[in-house]
């Protein structure tokens, strides 16, 4: 990759990295509120198939902490791998296929 291209691609992540940042803090919101409603979810539906309270407590909140325990672990995978050091090696990668004439003009 030539250098002007490089320049480049550092001035465009500087400029997206605070959108990045920001996506992500909504993003890890949404994710609290999924959880929350998968363990509410499943006691509403314990209450509404007209389970007693102990059998809702004993078995519907178990499968909705279950369920809340599964969205978080994939968004702890999913988090560790998208980084700003991935993106930047993903727009690397695509950039480096492009043939040096189309860099360089890609590049102004």
């Amino acid at each position: 990759m030539s250098e002007t291209l490089r320049e480049w691609l550092d001035r465009e992540l500087r400029d997206f990295e605070p959108v990045w940042k920001s996506f992500r803090g909504r993003q890890r919101r949404m994710y609290y509120i999924w959880m929350a409603a998968a363990v509410a979810g499943m006691a509403a539906l314990g209450f509404g198939a007209g389970y007693d309270w102990t059998y809702v407590l004993r078995v519907h909140l178990p499968i909705g902490a279950g369920i809340a325990v599964f969205i978080w672990l994939c968004v702890l995978l999913t988090s560790r791998a998208a980084t700003m050091k991935s993106v930047r090696k993903s727009f690397e990668k695509a950039l480096s296929a492009l043939s040096p004439s189309d860099q360089e003009a890609f590049a102004r």
